[in-house]
């Protein structure tokens, strides 16, 4: 306590002895806010204050009460407070704590009695910048008083903000002004320990740049380190808010990914990553291209300590370094063996996407009361010449979370969009068309530009066309993802809400949501002839009619299924009873 008093005092002193000798104050008015409950002692502080000789340059607004300060603080600005320790709404050093509590960080000039100097005192340790005693100072002691007060109270300041700099500069690498290997690993210790109560998965990422040592040595050091900013600046801008980023050694950092789905969500970021850090740097007249290794631990699966998992991280990104560089290897193997299958996998796609090998099949959706064909959703297929048909299910959710699903989604619109054209100019103009908008279509303007410009390129009614969203990919950053819903209403596509039943529903999210139809999840449809989810069945199309949208069930495999989706006066179904998806030659308009 002794240590924070002789601080405290040193700082005021310091802070005294500059306004002591700066020769000149500030120009302009002063404006003071006296608290003080006793109109006579106001009313005397001003007419000492306007027999000084920088009378003119005061103005003093009074009010008795601490609350009624703090309102009119929140609406006026103010140079100073003269505030009395004895107010009927708060007493003695409560005063200056219950301002600072509220943000005021104005100076604070505490007035006292005759005999509570030592109260006056108390107050300048808890916070204000000078005290003055009723009835014993003049009006050119006063007036010097409260300019000093203010003077002070900008230099320490200034000196808490050099503080604040300097602790700042002891937690953060001075170069990148990332945070430095001290303020990572109290970071990683707390995200960790949060990490294992939740029972969340989090990645430690390892990078390095490769032949930075050459870098250095060829273009010299104010280069190398203007690239590191830049490196630093770029690697910032690739990952999420929350994620940790730090500068551990001269070309070395490191990362913590939170609250991932699974390892292979490490994999999909060190991709991007690489993307990203790999575009070459235009730093002054030379243009690098360098490229970095990274070397992934995964907790749980990888166990130990924080100190455990950054070095099982930098052994992967070792092995990645031998391995040829520009890549990431896990610190697991079976988990590093799986990472480069699905970049195999994501290679035999792209190249797939080249050579042609996507169909897009059609399952048909009929009218329940009329037999009708009103829609077919495009499905995507996949024909390896060396796999055969590759089922969905076995390419579809890697894709929605790689880059790749924007070249497969510009390359799905163009096709289904044509060939339901040219159902309408032969004779079926009612046709729908009903295609899956995958989550990562919601972030990217990619997708909408495609589609306008597939819109106008082929002379297609937008009003046909029928988007199928999850209810659970919205429901996901919410806000963000309706605004992207409405901008395809704007359009004037129709937007459909899948999967809906499957534990995410709500009768104010359903209203809020800017759909005009809505698929009854298949789980429904399967057990409709238990009671039980033939009631849930019924409250779900009396919901849906009850807010104006279309009902589908979907997944019909039976007759009893189709016949229970028309008692219960669903609008449409669809299901392999009613038509598998086909290739678009073997589509069945009519079902009997």
């Amino acid at each position: 306590m002794q240590k924070i008093e002789e601080n405290l005092f040193r700082d005021i002193e310091i802070a005294t002895k500059h306004a002591q000798e700066t020769t000149t104050h500030p120009e302009g008015t002063i404006n003071l806010l006296i608290v003080e409950d006793s109109p006579s002692d106001a009313e005397l502080f001003k007419k000492v204050l306007g027999r000084s000789d920088d009378a003119n340059r005061f103005t003093v607004v009074h009010v008795k009460r601490l609350s009624k300060a703090i309102k009119v603080i929140q609406k006026e600005s103010f140079s100073a407070i003269i505030l009395d320790l004895n107010l009927p709404d708060c007493h003695g050093l409560e005063s200056i704590d219950k301002l600072r509590q509220e943000g005021i960080s104005l100076p604070i000039i505490v007035m006292t009695g005759l005999n509570d100097e030592a109260m006056g005192l108390e107050a300048v340790r808890r916070g204000a910048q000078e005290y003055i005693v009723k009835g014993s100072i003049n009006g050119n002691l006063l007036s010097e008083s409260i300019k000093y007060a203010i003077e002070r109270h900008k230099i320490l300041l200034g000196l808490e903000k050099e503080k604040d700099h300097h602790r700042h500069l002891a937690d953060h690498d001075h170069l990148t002004g990332l945070p430095n290997r001290k303020l990572f690993f109290y970071h990683f210790e707390q995200t960790l320990a949060q990490a294992q109560r939740g029972a969340k998965t989090l990645a430690t990422v390892f990078l390095d740049l490769d032949d930075f040592k050459s870098i250095n040595d060829t273009y010299g050091h104010p280069i190398a380190d203007k690239l590191l900013k830049a490196f630093a600046g770029r690697l910032l801008r690739t990952l999420r808010s929350g994620d940790i980023v730090a500068r551990i050694g001269g070309d070395e950092f490191v990362i913590v990914l939170y609250d991932i789905k699974k390892a292979q969500t490490a994999a999909i970021a060190a991709e991007r990553i690489l993307e990203s850090l790999t575009e070459p740097y235009q730093i002054e007249k030379f243009k690098l291209t360098p490229t970095v290794s990274m070397g992934i631990s995964i907790f749980p699966q990888d166990q130990g300590s924080i100190e455990d998992l950054v070095a099982s991280a930098d052994a992967a990104m070792l092995r990645a370094k031998q391995s040829g560089k520009n890549q990431y290897c896990f610190f697991s193997p079976s988990i590093n063996v799986k990472a480069h299958e699905v970049k195999k996998l994501e290679n035999q796609l792209i190249e797939a996407l080249q050579k042609n090998e996507f169909e897009i099949h059609y399952q048909p959706e009929f009218s329940v009361s009329e037999n009708k064909l009103t829609s077919v959703q495009a499905l995507v297929r996949w024909q390896s010449p060396d796999l055969g048909l590759v089922p969905a299910r076995n390419f579809i959710p890697f894709i929605e979370q790689s880059q790749f699903i924007h070249s497969l989604n510009a390359w799905i619109l163009e096709r289904a969009i044509q060939q339901t054209k040219d159902w309408h100019l032969k004779g079926h103009s009612d046709l729908n068309l009903s295609l899956n908008v995958a989550a990562a279509s919601y972030r990217n303007n990619e997708f909408l530009r495609n589609l306008n410009e597939v819109i106008q390129k082929t002379n297609f009614d937008p009003s046909k066309l029928r988007l199928e969203v999850r209810e659970a990919d919205v429901l996901n950053n919410r806000e963000k993802n309706i605004s992207f819903l409405k901008d395809l209403m704007a359009m004037g596509v129709q937007i459909l809400l899948d999967g809906f039943g499957t534990g995410f529903s709500s009768i104010t999210q359903l209203e809020k949501f800017p759909v005009q139809s809505l698929k009854i999840d298949r789980s429904i449809i399967h057990k409709s002839n238990e009671p039980k989810f033939r009631g849930i069945l019924n409250a779900i199309v009396e919901l849906a009619h009850g807010f104006n949208l279309v009902t589908i069930g979907e997944g019909v495999e039976t007759k009893e299924q189709f016949e229970v989706l028309k008692s219960s006066q669903c609008d449409r179904a669809q299901g392999f009873f009613l038509g598998k998806p086909v290739k678009p030659e073997n589509l069945i308009f009519n079902f009997k």
